[in-house]
């Protein structure tokens, strides 16, 4: 369950990675910077939450 989550996942933050990369050419670069490591941090906690729940429905 928490590999089919991360199969999904990862490959939309990528995706979603490679669309803002170009954004950085449009927008100022300090900025886009900053959008892209708040939408990181986000999926990361988000990621870790539901590992940690995950973990506890198979315990």
């Amino acid at each position: 369950m928490y590999h089919d989550f991360v199969g999904i996942a990862f490959p939309i933050a990528h995706a979603a990675f490679a669309s803002d990369t170009r954004l950085l050419k449009k927008v100022g670069q300090i900025e886009a910077l900053t959008e892209i490591r708040h939408d990181y941090r986000g999926l990361r906690k988000g990621l870790e939450l539901h590992h940690r729940i995950t973990l506890k429905a198979f315990e």
